[in-house]
Formats: C-alpha cells, sequence, structure tokens
C-alpha cells in the first residue's frame, strides 16, 4: 500500500481499495452507448486552506477525504496531414474531410503540475496513445474538472506542425504540437483537440550560361556559380516567407525545408552590377522548347508563382543567361583568279553591302543589321544575342560571286552561294567568328579581229580588211593545251571583230576555224604582238592567255589568206642575158671560139609576196645532165639586205665560160619560198619557179688564100715556077661568120 498522508484512518482507506477490486477493468467511458459505465469516483484530498492560497501548507491540517460520484469526461479528435499547411482542416462539399489523417501518431494527455511546460516531472504524462487508421484518438474516463493538455509528436516522414489556431472553427483549426489547457466539465467529451502536420517542400534548381541564347539548357553549357537569389512566398497559413541564397560553383542552388505555400524566386539586381556574377549577361528567352526541366524561367520580376503542397518540390525554376558578345564577319575581296580562295595579294572590297539575317530552318528570317565594307573589305556585326544566323552578301557592281567552298581552310574560302547566302551560323555566347567571306571577281573578255592578209606576210598591213563570219571558238587552256571548250562560237563581225565576255578569270586558247578555200598565215610574226597572226597556222589555236579579273585582251588576232585569183600569187621572174642581150631562139650572136661568154641573170620578185631561199641554177647547154650544172654568182639588188626577194625587187647573177665552137643554148632555173615579214616560210603558199633560156654561136674567124698561077693551083712544090706573079683565084669564107672589109 502507498504510504498515507499522516491522520488516514488505514483501514478505511483499504476498505475503499477492497471494494474498487471488487470492480477491476471498469473503465469509465462517455463515448460509447453504455450508460452504465459514465461515472466516475472522485476521492478528494480534503484540508484547510487557512491562508487561501490554494496550497496546502505544512501546518494546516487534512479533513476527512470525501468520494464523489460524476459523469467522466473525454477528449480528443484527430492528427491530419495538413496538405496546404494553413492549420485547417479542408473539407469537401460533402462535408468529409479532404485531407487525410495521419495514422499512428502518438499523442500524449499531459498535466504541468510544476508549470514548467516540459511535462517531464513525476506524474505529469498522464496517457499516450496513438492515432488509428484515420488519425483518430480519444483519452477517456477523465476526471472533470482538471486542466489537461495534448502533447502531440511528429510523425514519422512529416516536418513540423502546422499553425495552431487557425480561422474561426476550433473543430476545423490545428491546436500546435501542444494544445492550451483544457478544463473538461462532467460528462464532456471535447472533440476539437487535432493537430496538422505537414512535410517539407523545397524548390531550385539552376543558373547556367546560355551559350546559344535558346532559352534551354543543352549538353555542355555551364552552371553560373555565385548568384544571389531570392526566395519570396506565402505559406498556406498566410505567413510570408523570405530566404537568400547564393549559387554554387557548378549553378545549382535550392531552397528547402519550407512550409507548403506559394513561392517565386528572383534573380537579384545587383548581380547585374559591374562586380556581380552576372555582370554583361542579359535574359534567354522563357518557356522555350516543351521540357520545363530544360528552360528558362527567368523573366524581369522573377520565376512564375509556384503552389507546393506538403512534400512537394520543385527543382525545374531553371534561369538561363548570355551575353551578347557575340560576333560574327571577316571579309569581301575580290577574287582575281576566281579560285574560290584567299590568295597573297588579292585586295579586299571597300563599300560592299553585308547584311545579316536569323537563320530559322536553315533560311533567312529578319534582317538582324547590315554594314558596308571598309577600306580593306572588312565587315564586322557585333553585340549580337547567340543563336542561329545567315550572312548575305549583296555583289558589287560589276562583279561576279566566286564559287563558294573551295579547299579545306574555311578561314579562306568564299562562304557565299546561291544568291549571296551563307549557311547557317550557330553564336554561342560570346563567341566571335571572323571566317565568313564572300569573294567576287570581274569578268575578263578576250577577242581582237580576224583579216584578210593580202601578202601572206603574217602582219596586219595598213589597207588589209577584216574578214566576217569567220568561226572563232574558246577554250581552257591546262598545262598549255586545251582543255574544255567555253561556251558557244562566235563569229566575226562585219568588220572582222570577234569577242568573249564575261569570262571567269584564269588560263584560255582561242581556236581560229579557217573558212573554205583560206589559209592561216605565219603565227607570231614581228614584234608587235598586236599587229601579228597569233593562231598556228596548222590547228587554228593561239597560244594561252591568262587573264586576269576585269581584263580585257583585245590582241588575239588571226591573218588568213587565199590563193590564186583574188588571193595570194607567189611568182618570181628569170631574164638571161648572154654578153647584154637577150637571145631566147638560135642562133644568138656569135661568139668567137675560145672567148668568154657572160651570163647575166636578172632575178625578179612579180609576186604578192617575199621570197626567201632563191635556187638559180643554169644546166650548162646539156639538158638532162646535172654533172655539169653551175650556179651564178649573186652580184646585188638587195636593196635593204634583209636577205629576201622582196616583192618587185631585181636581184642581179652572174656566169661565165669558154666558147666552144658551134650552137650552144643554155636554159636557167629559178625558184623561191614565199615568207611572212619575219623570213619564215609559208607553208601553205607553193614555191614560185621560172626558166629562161639563150643562145649564142661558138665561131672561128679565118680566111683562106688559093693561088693560080696561068689557071692552075699548085698546092706543092716544084712547080718551078719561082716568083712568077700569078693572080687569086678566089676568097673563101673559112668560119660561118661573114667578113667585110
Amino acid at each position: 500500500m502507498a504510504t498515507l498522508l499522516p491522520g488516514t484512518d488505514a483501514t478505511r482507506v483499504q476498505t475503499l481499495v477492497d471494494l474498487a477490486l471488487q470492480n477491476d477493468g471498469f473503465a469509465p467511458d462517455i463515448t460509447d452507448d453504455n450508460p452504465n459505465n459514465d461515472e466516475i469516483g472522485l476521492l478528494l484530498d480534503l484540508w484547510k486552506d487557512s491562508n487561501n492560497n490554494g496550497v496546502r501548507d505544512a501546518n494546516e491540517v487534512v479533513q476527512q477525504p470525501l468520494i464523489v460520484m460524476v459523469k467522466s469526461a473525454a477528449l480528443g479528435d484527430r492528427v491530419w496531414h495538413d496538405v496546404n499547411a494553413d492549420g485547417i482542416q479542408n473539407v469537401g462539399g460533402d462535408g468529409a474531410y479532404t485531407e487525410q489523417g495521419i495514422a499512428g501518431a502518438v499523442v500524449r494527455l499531459v498535466h504541468d503540475r510544476d508549470g514548467d511546460g516540459a511535462f517531464t516531472s513525476a506524474g505529469e504524462v498522464l496517457a499516450t496513445t496513438t492515432t488509428d487508421a484515420d488519425g483518430n484518438y480519444v483519452f477517456k474516463g477523465l476526471a472533470p474538472g482538471l486542466d489537461y493538455q495534448v502533447q502531440f509528436f511528429t510523425p514519422t516522414g512529416f516536418d513540423a506542425a502546422s499553425p495552431r489556431q487557425q480561422g474561426a472553427s476550433n473543430a476545423a483549426d490545428s491546436d500546435g504540437a501542444r494544445s492550451d489547457v483544457v478544463v473538461l466539465s462532467a460528462g464532456e467529451w471535447n472533440k476539437t483537440i487535432d493537430a496538422g502536420f505537414y512535410k517539407p517542400v523545397s524548390v531550385g534548381d539552376f543558373v547556367w550560361n546560355d551559350q546559344d541564347a535558346d532559352g534551354i539548357q543543352d549538353v555542355g553549357e555551364a552552371g553560373i556559380g555565385g548568384v544571389r537569389l531570392t526566395l519570396t512566398g506565402t505559406t498556406g497559413s498566410g505567413e510570408v516567407i523570405v530566404r537568400n541564397t547564393l549559387t554554387a560553383a557548378d549553378g545549382s542552388y535550392l531552397f528547402d525545408a519550407l512550409p507548403p505555400g506559394i513561392y517565386q524566386v528572383s534573380v537579384d539586381a545587383d548581380n547585374f552590377d559591374p562586380a556581380g556574377a552576372l555582370s554583361g549577361f542579359q535574359s534567354s528567352p522563357i518557356g522555350q522548347g516543351t521540357d520545363a526541366a530544360l528552360d528558362s524561367n527567368a523573366s524581369p520580376t522573377g520565376t512564375d508563382p509556384v503552389t507546393l503542397l506538403s512534400g512537394q518540390s520543385d527543382t525545374d525554376l531553371d534561369f538561363g543567361y548570355f551575353k551578347a558578345t557575340a560576333a560574327i564577319g571577316d571579309r569581301v575581296w575580290e577574287d582575281s583568279n576566281a579560285n574560290g580562295q584567299q590568295d597573297a595579294g588579292e585586295n579586299g572590297i571597300a563599300g560592299a553591302t553585308v547584311r545579316l539575317y536569323t537563320c530559322v530552318d536553315g533560311v533567312p528570317d529578319t534582317l538582324v543589321a547590315t554594314a558596308t565594307t571598309d577600306a580593306s573589305g572588312n565587315y564586322a556585326f557585333s553585340g549580337l544575342v547567340p543563336g542561329n544566323y545567315v550572312v548575305a552578301f549583296e555583289t558589287p557592281n560589276g562583279y561576279t560571286l566566286s564559287t563558294a567552298d573551295v579547299g579545306a581552310d574555311d578561314g579562306l574560302d568564299s562562304d557565299a552561294g546561291l544568291g549571296g547566302l551563307t549557311g547557317c551560323y550557330t553564336l554561342a555566347s560570346g563567341e566571335t567568328n571572323n571566317t565568313v567571306d564572300a569573294g567576287f571577281w570581274r569578268p575578263a573578255a578576250i577577242g581582237d579581229r580576224v583579216w584578210l592578209d593580202a601578202n601572206a606576210n603574217g602582219q596586219q598591213d595598213a589597207g588589209e580588211a577584216g574578214v566576217a563570219g569567220v568561226e572563232v571558238e574558246l577554250y581552257t587552256c591546262i598545262d598549255g593545251a586545251p582543255g574544255v571548250k567555253v561556251g558557244a562560237s562566235t563569229f566575226t563581225d562585219a568588220a572582222g571583230n570577234y569577242s568573249f565576255t564575261g569570262l571567269k578569270p584564269g588560263d584560255y586558247l582561242v581556236k581560229f576555224i579557217t573558212p573554205s578555200g583560206f589559209f592561216l598565215t605565219n603565227q607570231n610574226v614581228g614584234a608587235n604582238d598586236a599587229a601579228d597572226s597569233d593562231a598556228d597556222a596548222t590547228t587554228g589555236f593561239t597560244g594561252c592567255y591568262k587573264l586576269e579579273a576585269g581584263e580585257t585582251d583585245n590582241s588575239a588576232d588571226a591573218g588568213i589568206f587565199k590563193l590564186g585569183d583574188g588571193g595570194v600569187v607567189p611568182s618570181i621572174d628569170l631574164v638571161k642575158l648572154t654578153n647584154g642581150t637577150d637571145n631566147n631562139a638560135p642562133t644568138g650572136p656569135y661568139v668567137p671560139v675560145g672567148s668568154t661568154a657572160t651570163f647575166q641573170y636578172l632575178v625578179t620578185n612579180d609576186g604578192m609576196v617575199a621570197l626567201s631561199d632563191i635556187v638559180l641554177s643554169d644546166d650548162h647547154g646539156t639538158p638532162g645532165d646535172t654533172s655539169d650544172d653551175f650556179t651564178p654568182v649573186f652580184i646585188g639588188g638587195d636593196a635593204d639586205g634583209d636577205g629576201l626577194l622582196d616583192i618587185g625587187e631585181t636581184w642581179i647573177y652572174e656566169a661565165s665560160t669558154v666558147v666552144s665552137a658551134g650552137q650552144y643554148t643554155n636554159l636557167g632555173t629559178v625558184t623561191g619560198t614565199p615568207v611572212d615579214a619575219d623570213g619564215n616560210p609559208v607553208p601553205s603558199l607553193p614555191q614560185p619557179t621560172d626558166t629562161d633560156v639563150d643562145n649564142h654561136f661558138g665561131a672561128r674567124v679565118a680566111i683562106d688564100i688559093e693561088k693560080f698561077v696561068r689557071g692552075v693551083y699548085q698546092d706543092a712544090g716544084g712547080g718551078g715556077e719561082g716568083l712568077t706573079p700569078g693572080f687569086w683565084k678566089t676568097h673563101s669564107e673559112y668560119g660561118p661568120a661573114p667578113l667585110a672589109g
């Protein structure tokens, strides 16, 4: 038995105990439908409070205990998951709770005997229970009139108790982790002592360098550390929450252990100060793409408010920023050889117009800016938002666009294709692309004239007219030989002129198609390239011409001629004299036998073209027998000393022989080779030839005397006549030449 207070009648106490034990297992309960178990007996320990202080002092005498039968009381209600942390149990339209109870929550009934609020002293914990499957609990058989409090322990997985005593309904609000003091009346069942609990919520994610300014977190785009962020929000109970944090080095951030509520995250303005983590950055476009975890939520006032219920988190609140320091540009240059590459010495084109467009699906979309190249042909677009761009080059007047993307070096090629448009360039934040070039070349031209070379000397002489209707072809030149034909043939006009225009700079050959009955004159005669004929007399091809950008070469000429009537006639004339006389028929002059006959040969160019390689021979009067032929000696007549028998010029040759008796007829033969002004043979012209015969008679000059004596011719001695005078019988011409005198 417990220790009795002084003056207590132990016998009586034991009697009471025995009576109570007879009802062992009795539990007063006003919460059920049995009225026989509602009452409870209270043992009142009385004393005389002499000083009316409500406390029994040591000198105050204990009075006789008193047992009073009264109805018991009960206390209890519910522990629930307060999903919005508003401290109020939400109900639906049917009056039923929409927020679920928490099963297994520990609940204590306590009495703060010593007033320290700790409930650690003996006798202060009156009872402990756990909530049922619906979160309900109850303490029954309670004595009315006492001070009770209910202590709720935070259930596993929950963070904190809801704010207490929200709203106007005691039955619907939360009394927090510890209720106020409750004094129960006899027969009272207090069903208003509740507790709501919630799980923490969190928000966060990432602040990143949106290199391409597309508002989407791409692979490889790094976070930005040291960015100051502010969280503002209102809990379900109306409490205002303000917190600050800095992003980690990888750009991540998190606001956690928050009560459910409505929250918004913003980026502090001082981040954009010169020393701030976002100095020079701009906000990326928000809400891009379909993945909320990868888009940017930044706006001037922060993210959109997000409502978080108990246990929820939103880690998709991202902030993309980029630096509008991207740039693109380079150079517009004159591609002098039209090879599509920037070669040493090729100059920029000043004043060229360049436009920048956004690139959407590989084609130009919105015009961003227009620039003009400087004196060196350079241009630049700077301060650009990262993204996709197309550059458009306007063709300068008089130029043609070079072929794009020639070679492997993108820094040296031309990037402008059809219409002067480049491909699509993606610029990251802070990136400068100085490889976007465009080459242009000025078209070249070649041509000149086809003329009638009347004297076939290979040079355009005064008065020599052009030839109309001559076909001319153009070819590329590869290693000095014809490559492929360029375009269609052209034909000379009425003046013999032709031209190929709009040509890409490069190496070319011209081919002249000789009209029927005509021949090409010799190639490259003389030192004046503008006056000569440039076509090979056999193939019709010129040499290789290297045309630079904008160059016009009007020196590719061709001379042609034809033979015979109305054309070029080479001719040579030979006149042969014997001792100064021309004797084409026998007998010719009588020349004493044994004397010297002198032959003179007059060789004249009576044709239309100069001659060289004059070959003169004489048959020495023995036709068909060349063994005794002789070559006359050149005496003179080459007035200009050029070694050519010029038109109208006469050369003199001589030869001589000892006259023999009888008729002498010898034949002289001369040939020449037609040549151009440089003395080179003209293969298309035949060699002219001429012959001339001359005659003389080799005669002995003599006289014969026959003397007759008395009519008798004595041609032997012994006639005895002695010196007898006689008479001439006759005169006799011994030789064929008549004598006189």
